[in-house]
């Protein structure tokens, strides 16, 4: 089977962008977060190329081989099946051993099947020797490490949660819940750190604040962990990179640029420890405990280093 990506960890870290820098090889898909893809489907939501999805160059035929001529309530069971596998999934300590991973593969046999062949379609479509998958959550990797144990490489994507945070207030418009999102924070974490580790070369740790202080070290060593060659001029300079759209198909909540901009300059966003944001650190520290001094080992406060 092809291989894939998945990237797993924090929202608000950058991975859109980071999928867009992963893609822009002949090599790499940007498969999107397919755990999204039944509601972008109903809500017939708009595709990054400027289409629908049901009318997508790439979604559509990718649809009709996966799930059929008329795939409404194939998506349906698709969509519940997801959702009683992440509900099981999050009952389950040891995702890393034998016993979880049988007892997953037994119960949810139809959602596997489907997106096998949801991943199965997608590289017949595209001809990638890679996909990359933005679902973001824990469980949906796991999903695709059973359908695909030897050909899936997780990556890590984390952010330090205070800036998590102040990034999701300052998007829904309050401070409500800052405490939620920290302790959300300290789940995937809690998850990735003990099931990750042991898929040994095929995990990768990274954090947004490494990623955007060398943006251009970090994609190049991405790209070889996945057996891909750097495309030629990906980076204009250490911190400036083009971007091409032809070959993107993403759609929400993927946050596709409105201008779709074809330069992107990648810089540290440290707005998150200004001052006035002081009095959602803490609660936000202190929520994602001790998962988050163990990464961000710095005052609280004050940025990770």
């Amino acid at each position: 089977m092809t291989r894939i990506l998945a990237v797993s960890g924090s929202d608000r870290s950058g991975g859109t962008l980071l999928s867009l820098l992963l893609s822009q090889g002949p090599g790499v898909v940007n498969l999107g977060p397919s755990c999204h893809l039944p509601a972008a489907w109903r809500d017939a939501a708009e595709c990054s190329c400027g289409r629908s999805v049901r009318d997508c160059a790439f979604h559509a035929p990718v649809m009709a081989a996966a799930f059929g001529a008329a795939p409404g309530r194939r998506l349906l069971a698709f969509a519940e099946g997801a959702r009683r596998f992440q509900r099981h999934a999050d009952r389950l300590r040891d995702w890393h051993e034998s016993g979880p991973q049988k007892v997953l593969r037994e119960r949810h046999t139809a959602f596997l099947a489907r997106l096998k062949a949801l991943l199965e379609a997608a590289a017949a479509t595209s001809g990638a020797d890679c996909l990359i998958e933005t679902s973001r959550q824990p469980w949906m990797a796991l999903a695709l490490a059973l359908v695909a144990p030897d050909d899936l490489l997780l990556l890590n994507l984390m952010r330090d949660p205070r800036a998590v945070a102040v990034a999701a207030n300052l998007e829904n418009g309050h401070r409500r819940d800052t405490w939620a999102n920290g302790r959300e924070w300290r789940a995937r974490q809690d998850r990735l750190d003990r099931w990750g580790p042991n898929r040994a070369a095929r995990f990768k740790l990274l954090r947004y604040e490494d990623f955007a202080a060398a943006p251009e070290t970090e994609v190049a060593a991405l790209y070889a962990w996945m057996g891909q060659p750097v495309p030629d001029g990906l980076f204009q300079t250490p911190v400036r990179a083009p971007l091409s759209w032809e070959r993107q198909h993403l759609y929400p909540p993927a946050p596709v640029p409105a201008g779709r901009e074809t330069q992107v300059e990648i810089r540290p966003g440290m707005g998150w420890a200004d001052p006035r944001h002081r009095w959602e650190h803490r609660p936000a520290l202190w929520a994602s405990q001790p998962l988050a001094r163990r990464h961000y080992p710095a005052e609280p406060g004050k940025p990770g280093a």
